[in-house]
């Protein structure tokens, strides 16, 4: 009798488990027993947990990717570890969208820092321009996932052949994307949009008739909104120093790189700092 009584008891805890907390019935026979429910119940709580931890994970990884460097090589292991977490994290819904950005962080310092066989470089920023074209179509209002694709594909061209993005239509889409997060949000990112913007107006060979949009005037206006937002930016104080100097304003130019090539590069963009500044100790020179 007691044991009858116990049985029952247990039953009705299972059962007001299953209506109060799990999403679908867990005394089906048809389906799982008890047991297997809540061992699934509680994988799927725990999964969702790790998940998130490795978007954080990932981050921290990625906030150390100068680690070791030597010389301007940086140590590739952390961002190696950067990029499996991020892919990890992409697997749970939520992270979904900020863990593919910062993937594709990792794969453009991947390429622009780490890797130097050309071959292998193209292969990275095309996996980068498919896979944010993808994300893109999934989170279309996302302006992270506009500029990290836009750099994706900025990085593609450099590697192939401007001519031939251009006649792809690559610099119209680049251009486009870039005016919708300036329209979207002019500070986006401490001033990055117009620092893309003005390389994008720099890079791109004025065609006739093909491409007559390209304009330094615009290129030295970006970059002079994007220091007045952020001084401490050394690639839009790159960018300056040759768009003026393009512009024919040489000595304003070898001003900027006088002032570029005696900074410290900033914690956070280590490497990225420090090939700017020995850039501009190497060709402040030229301005003369």
């Amino acid at each position: 009798m007691i044991s009858h009584k116990f049985s029952l008891f247990k039953k009705t805890k299972r059962e007001n488990f299953s209506r109060k907390i799990l999403p679908f019935k867990a005394n089906n026979r048809n389906f799982l027993n008890y047991d297997s429910v809540i061992i699934i119940y509680f994988c799927f709580l725990f999964s969702t947990v790790f998940a998130g931890a490795a978007l954080q994970t990932a981050d921290e990884f990625y906030k150390i990717r100068s680690s070791n460097c030597t010389g301007i090589r940086p140590d590739p292991v952390f961002t190696e570890k950067a990029s499996l977490y991020y892919l990890e994290a992409m697997n749970n819904p939520s992270d979904e969208e900020r863990a593919a950005v910062g993937y594709l962080k990792t794969l453009y310092f991947k390429g622009a820092y780490i890797i130097t066989d050309r071959e292998e470089i193209r292969k990275i920023f095309s996996i980068g321009v498919s896979l944010g074209e993808k994300m893109k179509i999934r989170y279309p209002d996302s302006l992270d996932l506009i500029y990290w694709t836009g750099i994706m594909w900025g990085k593609w061209v450099q590697v192939h052949s401007v001519f031939k993005a251009a006649s792809e239509g690559v610099p119209q889409r680049l251009k486009k994307a870039m005016e919708h997060i300036l329209s979207a949000d002019p500070l986006y990112e401490k001033g990055l949009a117009y620092v893309f913007y003005a390389k994008l107006h720099l890079a791109t060979p004025k065609i006739p008739v093909i491409l007559e949009w390209p304009s330094k005037k615009t290129a030295i206006s970006c970059l002079e909104q994007a220091l007045v937002m952020y001084p401490e930016n050394t690639t839009a104080l790159m960018y300056y120093a040759e768009a003026l100097n393009a512009d024919g304003q040489k000595k304003e130019a070898k001003k900027i790189l006088y002032n570029l090539a005696v900074r410290k590069p900033r914690t956070d963009f280590y490497i990225e700092d420090l090939i700017y500044i020995e850039q501009a100790r190497k060709i402040s020179g030229k301005y003369r």
